[in-house]
C-alpha cells in the first residue's frame, strides 16, 4: 500500500490503518494509492514498492523503490535518495527507526507470532511516499515447572508456589524449538478461585522463582472467602483451582491448572492436632519453671476440650503430673492444672494457673509470671487438612 503525504500536512487525514485489516489488502491483485494531502487521487503519480528478506527472527534486510507514473507512459525510476524505515509493534509502539538497510527486530522481546508493521519511506520533491507491509515475529511458546502448596495455615488465606517458566521459538529454517532469554521482564501471575466461580477469582501477582502467597487482601478475596465458606457448609467439601499465567508479548497464556479439594477436619484430626499442640505447650511450661523431668515420670492429661470455629482457637483444661527424685520414698511429686488456649495455627498460645500442690504452685510461682504464661508459637501437624491434592 502507497502512501503519498505532503510534507507540511502534519498528521495525515487518514489513520493507520490496525493490522488485523491489513492482510486482506495485501492479498487484492492491485496497488491501492491513498494521497492525504487532500485524500483525492494522486496528481504526482508516485508508486512506493517495499521489499522485505528475512534473513532470520532477529532481523530484516529491506529496500525501498518509487517509481512516477503517468498515462500513456512508461513509468520513470525516482533517483535513489535516502529512506527512513520504522517498525511498529502490535500496539503501534516503535520498535525501530533509521535508514536501514539491515533492521534489528528485537524477536525474543515479542509474543508468538506477533504481526508488526514495517513502514519504509522517502521524500520525493514536496511529497513523503511511504509503503507499509506486514512481517511476522517467530513463533514462541511457553514451557513451565510449577507446584502450589496450599492450604499453608487454618484460614485458608496462604499457601506456597514455586515458578520457572522457560521461553522457546522455533527454528527459523526448521521445527526444532529452542530456549531464549528475553530481555524484559515477564509478568507472571496466580488466579484462584472455588469449584466454577471464575467471576470471583483472586489475581496474585508471581514475582519470583517460589515463595508465599496471601489471599487475604488481594481483589475479591471476600467473595473467594464467602464462596469457600459456603461449600464447606452446604458440601462439606470445596473445590479450590489454581491458574499459572505468563505473558508472552503482551498476551497472557495458562501455563497450568490444578485443583485441590479442601475439607472440613474430622473430630479425630481435631484430637490428633490438639494433642500436638498439648505436648508442645507442656514441655514449653516445664522448661519455664525449670524442671528436670524423665519420660517416664512426667504426665500430661487434657480433661476437657473444645474448639471455637468463631475464632479458629482451641481451649481445653490440661493437666501436668510429674515428679522429681531418686527413689520411691524420696520421690516429690507435682500436680498442676491449667487452661490452655491457642489459635488453631499454632499462635497466640496461653496457659493460665487454674490450681495445683503446693509444689506445683511454688514453681509457678517463682517463674513471676502471673497467672496467666505466653508460650511461643506452636508447630501445628504437618498434615491435619486433607486434600485430593493437586492433579495438573
Amino acid at each position: 500500500m502507497t502512501l503519498s503525504r505532503q510534507p507540511d500536512e502534519g498528521a495525515p487525514c487518514l489513520p493507520m490503518l490496525p493490522i488485523m485489516n491489513l492482510r486482506p489488502l495485501l492479498l487484492l491483485p492491485m496497488i491501492l494509492v491513498v494521497v492525504l494531502g487532500g485524500c483525492g487521487p494522486s496528481q504526482s503519480g508516485l508508486v512506493a514498492t517495499l521489499s522485505i528478506e528475512q534473513t532470520g527472527w532477529d532481523t530484516l534486510r529491506v529496500g525501498l523503490d518509487v517509481q512516477r507514473h503517468a498515462l500513456m507512459r512508461n513509468p520513470e525510476v525516482v533517483a535513489e535518495a535516502q529512506n527512513i524505515y520504522t517498525l511498529f509493534g502490535v500496539d503501534y509502539d516503535t520498535l525501530y527507526t533509521g535508514p536501514g538497510p539491515e533492521i534489528p527486530v528485537p524477536d525474543a522481546d515479542l509474543g508468538d507470532a506477533e504481526q508488526l508493521l514495517l513502514e519504509g519511506c522517502r521524500q520525493v520533491e514536496q511529497q513523503q511516499v511511504c509503503e507499509q507491509e506486514v512481517v511476522l515475529a517467530s513463533p514462541k511458546r511457553l514451557q513451565a515447572e510449577a507446584d502450589i502448596q496450599y492450604p499453608e495455615d487454618a484460614a485458608y488465606e496462604k499457601g506456597r508456589y514455586s515458578l520457572v517458566v522457560h521461553v522457546e521459538r522455533r527454528a527459523f529454517d526448521g521445527a526444532d524449538w529452542y530456549p531464549i532469554r528475553p530481555k524484559k521482564k515477564r509478568a507472571q501471575y496466580l488466579r484462584v478461585f472455588v469449584d466454577e466461580v471464575e467471576q470471583d477469582a483472586v489475581t496474585i501477582p508471581l514475582t519470583r522463582k517460589e515463595g508465599q502467597f496471601t489471599l487475604k487482601g488481594a481483589s475479591r478475596y471476600e467473595a473467594f472467602r464467602y464462596n469457600l465458606r459456603s461449600h464447606l457448609l452446604d458440601q462439606h467439601q470445596a473445590a479450590v483451582n489454581f491458574e499459572i499465567y505468563a505473558h508472552i508479548g503482551k498476551n497472557p497464556v495458562r501455563l497450568v491448572s490444578y485443583e485441590k479439594v479442601i475439607r472440613p477436619k474430622t473430630a479425630e484430626e481435631r484430637v490428633e492436632e490438639l494433642g500436638t499442640f498439648v505436648e508442645q505447650a507442656a514441655a514449653k511450661i516445664l522448661d519455664r519453671m525449670e524442671v528436670e523431668r524423665s519420660g517416664a515420670g512426667t504426665h500430661v492429661f487434657v480433661n476437657s476440650w473444645t474448639y471455637q470455629p468463631a475464632l479458629k482457637q482451641y481451649v481445653s483444661e490440661v493437666q501436668l503430673y510429674w515428679k522429681e527424685g531418686g527413689g520411691f520414698f524420696r520421690d516429690r511429686w507435682y500436680d498442676l492444672t491449667g487452661r490452655l488456649e491457642v489459635k488453631e495455627d499454632g499462635l497466640e498460645a496461653t496457659f493460665q494457673f487454674v490450681k495445683g500442690n503446693n509444689r506445683a504452685r511454688h514453681l509457678w510461682q517463682n517463674m513471676d509470671a502471673g497467672e496467666t504464661l505466653r508460650l511461643a508459637p506452636l508447630t501445628p501437624p504437618r498434615t491435619v487438612v486433607d486434600v485430593a491434592g493437586l492433579t495438573p
